[in-house]
Parts: structure tokens; sequence; C-alpha cells
């Protein structure tokens, strides 16, 4: 990367970018292995809990490395937490669905 770009703003943060992916993928993944490849596991929660809680920390990481370097992407990095928030909370409320719905077949 160069000097005059990290001056100007030009260059967009490589984690703000990173973070975004990984909360795209964190709330697409579930999805596309459910509907296109018909997996139902239990290693897709994990999946999602890890891709998840790396775009968090990609994102705090980014948000300070553009405040420190006046890069762009803080917008990216923003996203990047959102979505992979937004993941997690997904998944609790699947994980609690399936809680109540196996408690009313014990019965």
């Amino acid at each position: 990367m160069n000097n005059t770009e990290v001056l100007n703003g030009n260059a967009t943060n490589d984690k703000a970018v990173v973070s975004l992916t990984l909360g795209v993928l964190s709330v697409v993944i579930p999805s596309f292995a459910f509907a296109i490849l018909g997996i139902v596991s239990i290693a897709m929660p994990i999946a999602v809990l890890i891709a998840s809680i790396t775009g968090i920390i990609f994102s705090r990481k980014a948000k300070k490395e553009i405040i420190e370097t006046n890069e762009s992407g803080g917008a990216l990095a923003t996203w990047g937490l959102y979505l992979s928030i937004a993941a997690i909370v997904i998944q609790a409320i699947i994980a609690l669905d399936l809680v109540i719905i196996s408690g009313l077949f014990i019965r």
C-alpha cells in the first residue's frame, strides 16, 4: 500500500473487507447449505458462530485501524459487524425454536 493512498484516504481497509465478507457468509451459509445442498447438521451453527465471531473481531480491528490510518471502509466494517451479530441472533432463535419444538414432542 502506498503512503500517499493512506494519507489521502483512498485505500480501503483490508480488515473491513474481510469483516463484511465474513458477515455476509455468516448469513448466507445456512441458507445455501440447506436450500441447495440439503445439509442439516450440527456443523452448520458451529461454522456460522466461528465466522460471525471472526467477523466481529475483524470489524473492531478495522474500525481502530481506520481511525489511526485515515483509510476508507468504515461502512464496510460497520455492516460486517451488523451482519455478524444478526447471524448470531438468527442462530440463537433457531436453536431456541428447536428446543421448544423438541420439548413439545417429548410430552
